[in-house]
């Protein structure tokens, strides 16, 4: 998931929609309360979802027995 600001939010928009929301500033104003509350219950699930992620991780670093060096080359190609 790509966390975008609002305004880089609105530029992404404009490139997938024909109308351009600068032209309507008013639409915008209205759309910012929304990505706001959405982006904190985004932020509020973030620690739980790097929790699960790293036990996932865990259980398949023991279902193919891999080394601790492995792990730091399969943790090295996977980065984000």
């Amino acid at each position: 998931m790509v966390d975008l600001g609002f305004f880089a939010f609105v530029i992404e928009l404009k490139k997938r929609s024909k109308q351009n929301p600068f032209s309507a500033p008013q639409t915008a104003d209205e759309w910012e309360p929304y990505i706001k509350e959405k982006r904190a219950e985004v932020d509020k699930l973030r620690p739980q979802l790097a929790y699960a992620e790293a036990k996932i991780n865990e259980w398949v670093y023991r279902l193919f027995n891999l080394t601790p060096d492995e792990i730091v080359l399969l943790k090295r190609e996977v980065a984000h």
